[in-house]
């Protein structure tokens, strides 16, 4: 395949990239790392542009390979700019600016802009910092919440890198082999390399993007909007799990369940927004009461449950204690007003024969129902058996 035709290639798949991304981006104006990444499918387009039209006729040398030269290594640092917006990481624009200005003075070296060795030799270093970073960013956030789509750009980049590292290895040890096969092979390898970079790459962050709006719609199908807890669907899901687990590994097992007293009275009086600063002021104190990997579920209303692994009975009561102390004594704020609210609190704990988690649950209710009647603001505990006595 002649150098045209790839360049010719490596021009549609450009265009390809950026214009895929581009779209992507359009559909979430906030995404950064979408917002990144289609940019640097347009400086990949431009600087592939330059080189077709550089292959067909003579342009101005400031073009070619000054530009091009140029926009590539922007290319590359928007892609890494993107991966650090994407894992929250340090912003690299400052770093991308820095490189392309480097490569961009460098051309005016005589030297290097009339050799191709040079310039590849001037560039790669440049190229190999942006994606070793880019590397170390993918790895380091590989177990995170989109960590799994990392493994196809991870990929594609390492390949990248390992073909630009050989290359100048080659450049410095062997130039007179290189020699020997002229630069036209040398720019046809480099082009092939690039058209499937180019290729893995937008495919790979493709597969980013998508798999971030899986994540990002579970999420909100298992989170409540109010307070930031989760919702009964989650429940049902993490409940499974966990009570088959503390089964297995005879682990102790609880729910706390609570709700706020007199809500209703708190909705006529104030309004619906309150009473809805009202939920999430208890959300908040309650989950700073509690254990970060504690799970916290609002099933609707005014009704929230706490479930507990791995704790004696002793610490469930503490928890349950420290969450209605904790409401009592923090007052909601309304400016110079502010509304003291309480909450009823019920326990209980896996038991032998209990046969899944909606028991356990059930019981909780149970105990919640006992500390209404037992007067608000206070806690309840009750065990099958002392269910049973009451029922009875």
């Amino acid at each position: 395949m002649d150098l045209f035709t790839l360049s010719l290639c490596t021009v549609l798949l450009s265009a390809m990239m950026a214009i895929t991304l581009s779209a992507l981006f359009l559909t979430n104006t906030a995404d950064k790392a979408m917002r990144d990444w289609s940019l640097a499918g347009v400086c990949f387009l431009a600087c592939s542009l330059l080189i077709l039209v550089a292959s067909v006729r003579t342009v101005p040398w400031l073009l070619t390979p000054v530009l091009s030269n140029t926009l590539y290594i922007a290319a590359h640092g928007l892609v890494l700019s993107g991966i650090t917006s994407q894992t929250r990481s340090v912003n690299s624009h400052l770093s991308i600016g820095v490189f392309s200005a480097f490569v961009l003075l460098m051309h005016f070296n005589d030297a290097i802009s009339s050799n191709v060795e040079f310039r590849m030799l001037a560039i790669y270093p440049v190229m190999l910092t942006l994606n070793l970073l880019s590397v170390f960013h993918l790895w380091r956030f590989r177990h995170s919440a989109h960590g799994k789509s990392y493994w196809a750009v991870m990929t594609i980049i390492l390949l990248f890198i390992v073909h630009t590292a050989g290359s100048a290895v080659a450049i410095l040890l062997f130039p007179d082999h290189l020699e020997f096969l002229g630069n036209d092979i040398i720019q046809t390898t480099n082009s092939l390399v690039v058209l499937l970079y180019i290729s893995g790459l937008t495919l790979g962050l493709i597969f980013v993007h998508a798999w971030k709006r899986e994540v990002t719609l579970k999420t909100v199908s298992r989170t409540d909007a109010l307070t930031g807890w989760f919702n009964r669907h989650a429940l049902n899901e993490s409940a499974s799990r966990e009570f088959t687990r503390c089964q297995r590994n005879q682990l102790s097992f609880a729910f706390v369940t609570f709700d706020i007293d007199f809500f209703k009275n708190v909705n006529d009086q104030y309004g619906h927004t309150t009473g809805d600063r009202a939920i999430r002021h208890i959300a908040n104190v309650a989950r700073e009461a509690t254990r970060e990997y504690d799970y916290h579920f609002r099933l609707g209303g005014e009704e929230f449950v706490i479930m507990l692994a791995g704790l004696k009975v002793s610490d469930v009561k503490a928890i349950a204690e420290r969450v209605r102390f904790a409401i009592q004594s923090t007052p909601l704020c309304m400016g110079i007003e502010s509304l003291t609210l309480s909450v009823s609190v019920g326990m209980a704990t896996m038991e032998q024969g209990d046969l899944g988690w909606h028991v356990v649950l059930e019981r909780a209710d149970d105990a919640l129902y006992a500390a209404k009647k037992g007067g608000r603001n206070n806690t309840r505990f009750l065990t099958a058996n002392a269910l049973s006595l009451v029922k009875g």
